[in-house]
């Protein structure tokens, strides 16, 4: 006689993908899953802001510590990118920016590593674990999109957000790690209405740079034994700049002669800032554009049973400055 595990992977090969049923056999089978609709959501991402996100800082540590040295960072380059003076780049105590994990940590695009050869050997071991996960993910799963599960994150991490922010903490039961979803929770109770009102920014306030830096990105991916499980972890980094469509910006080309106070370029920005832009924040709510970092760790499993459902293992959300 098949035992009863065997008639629940049985079950939830038959029920209708999406249907309660078929979650909550996935949820007992392996860690909770939620089923995202992000093969039906376009995501209208703004290409034309001019974003700050870190593009090579070897980012070590998470934390407090961390989250204080990258936020300084953010107002340096903000008055720089953007000429506002000192005065004008400073926030009220509950308007500051926040994270609300310690951990993952994502700021970057590319992986940590020294110039010169070590960034190389990074780089190269890398794409090489890359390519054999995706390989072996494939082997599962013929029909695996990595752009499909990429939207996916996105629409997961735009729900997590939002949700939190409204305080509807119980919607998000099935789609997160509950001892995550906990200390998510714990720290969103901490903000100020002015500072949880950023975690409910629209999808359209998503960021795509364009060209290689593209986002949503995907830093790492394995595929490993989790018990009798074999499951594959999708780490994935994302964008927003909150209500980015009412900033309006123009772009200085050539010499421009920074007000008093504006810090000044500092050797080696230059080439990652580029040219300096005027904002007109008039219908914008905060005093100066709202980064939101979203770090993900999606997992998925392969084996015994194939799903194609994601579940979230980890996350951060990340504001600044």
């Amino acid at each position: 006689m098949l035992r009863t595990k065997q008639l629940m992977q049985l079950a939830l090969l038959h029920s209708p993908s999406g249907s309660l049923v078929h979650r909550r056999l996935a949820q007992t089978l392996s860690p909770a899953v939620y089923r995202s609709p992000s093969h039906e959501v376009d995501i209208p991402r703004n290409t034309t802001f001019p974003v700050l996100l870190s593009m090579g800082q070897d980012w070590k540590g998470a934390g407090k510590q961390a989250f204080t040295r990258w936020r300084g960072m953010m107002r340096d380059r903000t008055s720089i990118k953007y000429a506002l003076s000192e005065a004008q780049i400073a926030l009220e105590e509950e308007e500051e920016g926040f994270c609300l994990t310690d951990w993952p940590f994502f700021l970057s695009f590319y992986p940590p590593g020294d110039v010169g050869m070590a960034y190389l050997k990074t780089w190269y071991y890398r794409l090489t674990s890359h390519r054999k996960a995706l390989k072996l993910i494939n082997e599962h799963d013929k029909d695996f999109d990595v752009k499909e599960m990429l939207r996916t994150n996105a629409v997961l991490a735009h729900t997590v957000s939002t949700k939190l922010a409204k305080g509807d903490y119980s919607a998000l039961e099935g789609m997160i790690e509950q001892s995550v979803l906990e200390k998510m929770i714990d720290r969103v109770e901490t903000l100020t209405d002015q500072q949880r009102q950023l975690l409910n920014f629209g999808m359209g306030d998503y960021l795509d740079i364009g060209g290689q830096q593209w986002l949503p990105r995907l830093l790492d991916v394995e595929v490993e034994k989790d018990c009798d499980r074999l499951v594959a972890r999708f780490s994935c980094l994302d964008c927003a700049v909150y209500q980015v469509n009412k900033i309006k910006f123009e772009e200085v080309v050539g010499e421009y002669e920074r007000p008093p106070g504006t810090k000044y370029f500092e050797k080696g920005l230059i080439r990652t800032l580029g040219n300096t832009f005027l904002l007109d924040l008039e219908d914008y709510p905060y005093k100066i554009p709202r980064q939101i970092v979203l770090n993900t760790i999606l997992t998925r499993q392969l084996a015994p049973v194939l799903s194609k459902d994601y579940f979230i293992s980890e996350m951060n959300i990340i504001v600044a400055p």
